[in-house]
C-alpha cells in the first residue's frame, strides 16, 4: 500500500488568485504580498510577518539577523529536517545537536544545558509535527545564557504555547514557517518570517531583496522575495 505523505488542497479560489495575480506588472514583492503578511499577522494574532521565497530563506535571514558568524555553535534538535541545522551552517557556525523528547519529539530541554559553551549563540527548536516545544523551560535556559531563540514552526501554524496562549513564532527571537505544497497552507513554495523586534523585521525585509531599502542598497543581501502569485494563493489558502 502506498501511503502519500501529503497533498495541497486547492479550490478554484486558488486558481481565481492566481490568474488576478498575474494581470498586474509587478510580480514580486508588491501589493499581493504586503495584504498577505498583513492576514498572516491577523492570523496568528501579532508580531511583524516578512514573506519569503522559502522556510529556509526565514531560517537563514533569523540566523543572519541575530548575529550568528563563524565560530559561534547553535543549538539544533537532532530530530528536524535537514534545513534547521543548514541554515546556522550557512552563516558559519557549528550546530550542537540535542536529542528529543520521547513523548513529544521536540527538543528535549533537560540535556540542553550540557550542551551550552562559551561559544553558543543561539536555541534553534522545532515544533515538531504541530506540538509546541518546551517554551518555558526552553526560554528560562536562553535567559540565563544570554541566547537567542529561534522557533521553526513548519510544522506548526496555528498551534498556540499552552503556558502562554501565544501562537508559536511570537516567543522566540523569531519564528519560520513553511508553506511548501505538504504544509497546513501552501503557497507552492514559500515561506514567513515572524518576529516582534522591529529591527530585525527591518533588517528581514532588506536582506531579501538584495539588502536594498527604498531603492537604495544598504549592505550585501539575498534574493529570497516572494512572488505575487504565490501570495495571491497564500491569501486564498489562509481563508
Amino acid at each position: 500500500m502506498r501511503i502519500r505523505f501529503g497533498r495541497p488542497l486547492f479550490t478554484q479560489a486558488e486558481k481565481n488568485a492566481a490568474s488576478l495575480a498575474l494581470k498586474y506588472r509587478h510580480l514580486t514583492n508588491a501589493g499581493f504580498v504586503a495584504q498577505f503578511e498583513e492576514r498572516f499577522q491577523e492570523a496568528v494574532g501579532g508580531g511583524e510577518a516578512v514573506a519569503v521565497s522559502s522556510c529556509w530563506a526565514a531560517l537563514h535571514l533569523a540566523c543572519v539577523g541575530i548575529g550568528l558568524k563563524a565560530g559561534d555553535e547553535v543549538i539544533v534538535p537532532a530530530l528536524t529536517h535537514v534545513a534547521t541545522a543548514n541554515a546556522a551552517v550557512m552563516c558559519g557556525a557549528r550546530p550542537v545537536f540535542v536529542d528529543a523528547h520521547v513523548s513529544s519529539g521536540n527538543i528535549d530541554p533537560d540535556l540542553i544545558k550540557a550542551k551550552i559553551s562559551p561559544r553558543t549563540k543561539a536555541i534553534m527548536l522545532v515544533h515538531y509535527l504541530g506540538q509546541p516545544g518546551y517554551m518555558r523551560s526552553i526560554m528560562s535556559l536562553a535567559r540565563q545564557n544570554g541566547l537567542k531563540i529561534i522557533e521553526d514552526c513548519a510544522l506548526a501554524l496555528g498551534v498556540k504555547h499552552d503556558f502562554s496562549d501565544r501562537h508559536v513564532g511570537l516567543i522566540g527571537d523569531a519564528g519560520c514557517f513553511s508553506f511548501y505544497p505538504v504544509k497546513h497552507i501552501t503557497t507552492g513554495e514559500g515561506g514567513m518570517l515572524l518576529t516582534t523586534n522591529p529591527e530585525l523585521a527591518l533588517q528581514a525585509r532588506a536582506m531579501r531583496s538584495f539588502g536594498m531599502v527604498e531603492g537604495l542598497m544598504q549592505h550585501p543581501g539575498f534574493n529570497y522575495r516572494m512572488t505575487e502569485m504565490q501570495a495571491a494563493i497564500g491569501l486564498a489558502q489562509l481563508r
